[in-house]
């Protein structure tokens, strides 16, 4: 269903525009890459929710690890939901806006944007906590209590999340007075200075506390999984050598892709503020690197789940007719 939606957006938006005139082909090329990375990111998402789901209706309790999981996947699903609306509406100058409409779907945008930033944020500090080892005794406190707290995370994440989309309203109610913005039909995300730095300003405000809290626990565990892979060169034990090597490789490698993803999603947001009014080009060059995130990522976090990668590779062999033998995922790295 979600594939048809967006081919049918996809369709509607290139044929409307196309008669027009008013796409240019590096603007279509971007939208079709646009429209394959939502829907990569939409099977990605459901695929995450619907295995950890079906544990759940069989009677199993999730692990902190699968609640996460399953947590980031279904705010991210509602976040691509959002972005694709928002991006297709951009090319319909001539379709009025309701004001109503404008604001649910902003602060709906605010809501599951910054959830998904917190909940990779403590996705990050729980792989940090369990798989790391520093001898500071409050990195050992958060280590022995950290699969207790994640509940509270979420919780946590939630209230985060909403209290930033509320002081949103504020801002867009300042900006309904002006009703000569929506009457002259101009484009959502054509509306200027009016709206979008006040939006700046609170987007960084409530975005950068989880950033830097994600860039400490990416290059704590990063510095641990150096640290022990370089021990385990130097050593002669064979049982350190080998799968065990090539895991903590892996592993580095996985944090690697997760902070590149992260840290190119929050750049990315921000230049396209700044490059809203100068032209659709960039904007949909911003775009793609935004939808990006929440796609590939959750496809790099199935790779690396030993119960997600065993589910699609059951998947792909009643697909297929054959099965491939697992490798090494990062659950099986201890340092």
């Amino acid at each position: 269903m979600s594939s048809t939606l967006a081919l049918d957006l996809l369709k509607l938006v290139l044929v409307t525009s196309a008669a027009k005139s008013m796409i240019s082909k590096p603007i279509v090329l971007c939208l079709v890459i646009f429209v394959v990375e939502s829907l990569i990111g939409f099977l990605a998402n459901m695929f995450i929710m619907v295995v950890n789901g079906l544990d759940v209706a069989n009677g199993q309790l999730l692990s902190p690890t699968d609640l996460l999981l399953t947590s980031l996947a279904l705010s991210r699903f509602c976040f691509q939901g959002i972005l694709m609306v928002t991006h297709v509406m951009y090319f319909f100058p001539n379709v009025t806006i309701r004001i109503g409409t404008f604001r649910s779907f902003q602060v709906l945008w605010m809501f599951f944007n910054i959830s998904s930033l917190w909940l990779a944020t403590w996705l990050c500090v729980f792989y940090c906590a369990r798989i790391a080892n520093f001898s500071h005794p409050l990195f050992v406190y958060v280590k022995v209590h950290i699969s207790q707290w994640v509940p509270r995370l979420l919780l946590v994440s939630v209230l985060l999340s909403l209290a930033c989309s509320l002081s949103l309203t504020t801002n867009l109610d300042n900006l309904t007075k002006n009703n000569e913005i929506f009457a002259n039909n101009t484009p959502p995300l054509f509306i200027g200075q009016t709206f979008y730095y006040p939006w700046l300003i609170i987007y960084i405000s409530s975005s950068a506390v989880p950033f830097a809290l994600f860039w400490l626990a990416a290059t704590l565990l990063l510095k641990s999984l150096r640290r022990h892979a370089w021990q385990m060169q130097r050593s002669n034990a064979p049982a350190l050598q080998g799968p065990m090597l090539t895991a903590h490789h892996s592993a580095i490698k996985f944090i690697r892709n997760f902070f590149f993803f992260y840290s190119s999603y929050f750049v990315a947001l921000i230049l396209q503020v700044y490059t809203t009014e100068n032209g659709a080009s960039l904007t949909c060059l911003y775009n793609n690197v935004v939808a990006a995130y929440p796609s590939l990522h959750s496809v790099i976090l199935i790779i690396s789940n030993a119960k997600l990668k065993q589910a699609g590779a059951r998947l792909l062999h009643q697909a297929r007719g054959s099965l491939k033998t697992p490798t090494l995922t990062l659950e099986t790295v201890s340092v």
